[in-house]
């Protein structure tokens, strides 16, 4: 009798789960999800080759203080890159246009980490999501909140590329995430709102050290250093695991007498920074319940060079 009624109530469990799915078709909806009592929004982007026969990765983006996933989806470039690539992109919505991202910058908001956890599982459940190639970028406060992420969610997480915004939980070293977490950052040479070499919040460097550190990786030369115009980018795979870790610092447009002079990383003259992003960490993948799989030392960083045509890339170390 007790296992018949246990079958009862997980048949009517995954019927109730089959009914609140909202099933990926190709386009662009805007959808929500009730988290910590509140109903929060997101756009979601599904490219026109989605079938749902195979899985497919998942890009999480998150926007900036006092903006919009609207303006954060029109940005970053991700939705053409996900109709080029084949993946799902997913702009969600911060309560007051704000993201309970550590230092920056709604303290006392809501649990935004709860609520990425489940949305990421609602996605996974309305289609068919690689569970193993999920990934988080985003810009200024969302490049925060995907600093934390990468600290309190790398079980998640595959890779991260925070942009406009350094590590974000105070003091860094209680960011402990549980597994090492690939993790390129963008900041900006010319930034006056996040200064590069820190200020209220930790510079560049102390940022790079921090990522270099969790991951067990050398303390030595960068394996490669690529340079393009008045940007550079260094990246470390010298990491354990098969991790790597990157800094690229970017001379973006200036709007001179605004607070977001050099901020808004995405125009600049050197790179397309959401191909630069997804490049990095469309490398890395997460089993479920299992370590990182290896990615053979500088197998994949000379591919990527060659397929954004960056200039000025040089091998500094074997």
């Amino acid at each position: 009798m007790r296992t018949s009624l246990l079958c009862l109530f997980s048949l009517v469990f995954l019927v109730a789960s089959a009914a609140g799915a909202q099933p990926f078709t190709p386009g662009e909806t805007t959808r929500t999800l009730v988290s910590g009592g509140l109903t929060r929004s997101y756009i979601l982007h599904v490219p026109p080759s989605y079938s749902g026969a195979s899985a497919v990765p998942l890009v999480l983006d998150f926007h900036g203080l006092s903006a919009t996933a609207v303006i954060q989806a029109g940005l970053s470039g991700f939705r053409g890159l996900s109709d080029t690539f084949g993946f799902v992109v997913a702009w969600p919505q911060g309560v007051n246009n704000a993201w309970n991202g550590g230092i920056c910058c709604a303290s006392n908001g809501p649990d935004d980490v709860a609520f990425i956890r489940e949305l990421v599982a609602q996605l996974k459940l309305d289609g068919n999501v690689d569970a193993s190639r999920v990934y988080v970028t985003g810009l200024s406060n969302g490049g925060a909140m995907t600093q934390r992420l990468a600290c309190e969610a790398a079980d998640v997480f595959a890779a991260a590329a925070p942009m406009a915004f350094p590590i974000s939980v105070s003091p860094p070293v209680s960011c402990n995430p549980s597994r090492r977490i690939p993790v390129f950052t963008f900041m900006g040479l010319t930034d006056m709102l996040v200064p590069y070499n820190g200020g209220a919040f930790p510079s560049a460097q102390a940022t790079l050290d921090h990522w270099r550190s969790k991951n067990f990786c050398g303390t030595g030369a960068f394996e490669f250093h690529i340079a393009n115009g008045a940007s550079y980018c260094d990246i470390d795979q010298s990491c354990a695991d098969g991790v790597s870790v990157g800094l690229c610092s970017i001379t973006a447009q200036a709007f001179p007498g605004q607070f977001y002079d050099g901020h808004i990383l995405y125009l600049n003259p050197d790179y397309d920074l959401a191909s630069l992003a997804w490049a990095f960490m469309s490398e890395f993948t997460l089993p479920p319940a299992a370590p990182l799989v290896p990615v053979l030392p500088g197998a994949w960083l000379p591919s990527l060079v060659a397929l954004l045509g960056l200039l000025g890339a040089r091998k500094l170390r074997s």
